[in-house]
């Protein structure tokens, strides 16, 4: 009999449920887990520079890649007592929902959301440390294990300057981590690629005393210039719309000599996954495509080779998961297939040579697969005459006379004597009776 009743009920803490299960909270474990960790920080300064508040992001990566450091010039992470807790820091980086940016009057089109992100990375961490500057002075609250080691934010001097540093070392235990916490090449690359999509603002890496650095001018456009090799024509597809002064969408794409490859973005983060401007993106291309061409190309032969990249900025983004890589807005599909559906209009008004030259290309791959699937049908259909006279050869005796067919498709006769038995076979259906001659009496 089971125990099960009211005494079964655990109630756990944010600290304790998030270190049991660290992967509902940062998506996944291993050093992608720290890896993750190390994103939710970095959104926060994002959301900053994309809130017109800091131009500058160092990431600091020690030696031994188990601790990172982010450096802001933000307007610096607010501290002190509010009219729910005695020190909001406190509140900040240990509670589940403890966050700024539920109002968008402070942050509009950033990558925060639901105040999840680094009160799990805070927990999680043997060591995390954060300091802020603003108001003149400069404070700082050090945590372990996700306890604060003391009560309030500790003053360390007077400055001028603003902005937050956060520095932490996640807990390789929780993570199952048995190699260093961060990679640097992985780093790297994810600052490259956010410096297209929050553009002139400048990400440092700093690691084992050499310093690098990437900043973008042109945003998306430089993006597509850097990742798109051998295109098949000079000009690109190009759009921009806000709708209803609260989302702006933001499309690139051109045909390349390589395989499809889509990029989904929204404030600044890469969605991996895709989404539903994912959707609207290739709907736009079906048919308009087809639309203008006057044909009737299959859809994936139609973005065969394409690369498409969609850059989003909303308000009120809904994600997947906390990891964010799905977004899953019901109107970005049609935002986004209005978007590039005009956007390709647009190509093919400036540049009518270079459309006729990819709708020949087109045209050609259209008859390259159909006459590949007749020489397949072609290849199958002498099989299977191969097959049935292999059948013939084998089963055609004095004797036995068997069908095309096999098994529970086949049904056997038996006929007395080889008169019976040359009567039945010139009348059976073949490919569905055999026929079998016995010594009649």
């Amino acid at each position: 009999m089971s125990n099960y009743n009211a005494d079964s009920i655990q109630i756990k803490d944010f600290r304790s449920a998030c270190r049991s299960t660290p992967g509902m909270y940062i998506g996944t474990d291993g050093q992608d887990a720290a890896f993750n960790c190390f994103l939710e920080v970095l959104n926060n300064a994002c959301d900053e520079a994309m809130m017109g508040r800091g131009n500058t992001i160092t990431i600091q990566l020690s030696d031994d890649c188990d601790t990172i450091t982010c450096i802001d010039n933000g307007a610096g992470v607010p501290h002190g007592p509010n009219k729910d807790t005695d020190e909001v820091l406190i509140e900040l980086f240990t509670s589940a929902h403890s966050s700024g940016k539920f109002d968008t009057t402070n942050y509009k089109k950033v990558r925060g959301c639901h105040g999840i992100g680094t009160s799990a990375v805070c927990v999680c961490s043997t060591f995390f440390k954060v300091w802020t500057r603003r108001d003149g002075a400069e404070f700082s609250l050090e945590f372990k294990d996700g306890i604060p080691k003391t009560e309030k934010a500790q003053f360390i001097c007077n400055t001028d300057e603003t902005g937050s540093t956060f520095s932490f070392t996640p807990d390789k235990t929780i993570f199952n981590i048995t190699t260093s916490n961060f990679d640097y090449e992985q780093i790297k690359n994810e600052l490259e690629l956010t410096s297209y999509f929050i553009p002139k603002v400048k990400f440092v890496l700093e690691y084992k005393g050499k310093k690098i650095e990437f900043i973008s001018q042109n945003g998306l456009k430089d993006f597509a210039k850097d990742k798109i090799k051998k295109p098949l024509h000079k000009s690109y597809i190009y759009g921009y719309k806000e709708f209803d002064d609260e989302v702006e969408v933001e499309v690139f794409a051109q045909w390349t000599g390589g395989k499809e490859t889509r990029y989904i973005f929204s404030n600044g983060a890469l969605n991996s996954d895709g989404g539903t401007p994912e959707t609207g993106a290739k709907t736009a291309f079906t048919r308009t495509i087809n639309s203008l061409s006057k044909g009737d190309f299959d859809a994936d032969m139609i973005r065969k080779g394409l690369v498409y990249i969609v850059n989003i900025r909303h308000p009120h983004p809904i994600y997947q998961n906390q990891t964010k890589n799905k977004i899953q807005n019901a109107e970005l599909r049609g935002y986004t297939q209005t978007v590039f559906s005009n956007a390709i209009k647009d190509f093919v008004a400036r540049h009518k040579n270079e459309f006729d030259k990819i709708v020949e290309v087109l045209a050609k791959e259209k008859k390259a697969e159909a006459a590949a699937e007749r020489a397949r049908q072609q290849v199958m259909g002498a099989v299977k005459d191969i097959e049935r006279n292999q059948k013939k050869k084998v089963f055609s005796t004095d004797k036995l006379k068997d069908s095309e067919k096999l098994g529970q498709d086949s049904i056997l006769l038996i006929a007395e004597g080889d008169s019976a038995l040359g009567s039945l076979a010139q009348g059976r259906d073949y490919t569905k009776y055999g026929i079998m001659a016995i010594r009649g009496i």
